[in-house]
């Protein structure tokens, strides 16, 4: 858990993302305000508001860098026609780790040991510490829980009526934002790793290719990982 935890963080940032900044500044880590006739450029501190979202120069640096100080008296009397904003991108590993790890919480809650302890299990904890590549996009899709058809918690995928893979829905909330955030996750069977690159291969098909999803009652859920799988049919 403790080496987990490092890459938490990122996917914090992507759901905070324009929400008010804590004392250390902006939640992304690079957020800046350029002119791009000089490359000049200053971070900012982004906030939102329910209407809008705002960048802010720090108040530090407006007091003690004269650069930047000459910089904004020059854009308050209009001398740049345009500014751009520079945006620094969340780390897509790290996000996929994240999900990868909650993902897999969701699973030891609902299978426990007997998933913990099986072959995918450890191979899912490779993938988070980045020794084995995981086979998908994790989050293979992030969307606002409004509005979502993904129920939370864990369904099964189905392929023109055959079963492939388990798929982990879980609830990502912060205080201004609520998202449902779907991984693929392997089923117990022999084949269960490779049906998911087998997935991988349907991420960018055209036209796209229509997966169902099989949501499982509750008390099955938390039948077994191999359990869970087998009762359905």
């Amino acid at each position: 858990n403790n080496d987990a935890g490092s890459f938490e963080a990122e996917l914090l940032r992507l759901l905070d993302f324009g929400s008010t900044p804590d004392k250390h500044g902006s939640l992304f880590p690079d957020v800046r305000v350029m002119n791009e006739a000089t490359n000049e450029s200053y971070r900012v501190a982004v906030k939102r508001t329910q209407n809008e979202t705002n960048v802010e120069f720090r108040e530090a640096a407006k007091q003690h860098n004269p650069k930047l100080k000459a910089f904004i008296e020059k854009m308050h009397a209009g001398a740049f026609p345009k500014l751009t904003v520079l945006v620094g991108l969340h780390d897509e590993q790290k996000l996929a780790k994240a999900i990868l790890k909650s993902s897999y919480l969701l699973g030891f809650v609902n299978w426990g040991y007997e998933f913990v302890y099986s072959t995918y299990g450890g191979w899912i904890r490779e993938a988070m510490l980045g020794e084995r590549a995981y086979p998908v996009s994790a989050p293979t899709r992030l969307e606002p829980k409004l509005g979502s058809q993904a129920r939370k918690g864990i369904s099964i995928v189905q392929l023109n009526g055959e079963k492939i893979a388990f798929l982990m829905s879980l609830e990502l909330s912060t205080a201004t934002e609520s998202v449902i955030a779907s991984t693929f996750f392997p089923n117990p069977t022999i084949t269960g790793w490779n049906k998911l690159v087998g997935l991988k291969s349907l991420e960018k098909s055209k036209p796209s290719v229509e997966l169902q999803a099989i949501t499982i009652p509750r008390t099955i859920e938390r039948a077994g990982y191999s359990a869970a799988w087998s009762l359905i049919q």
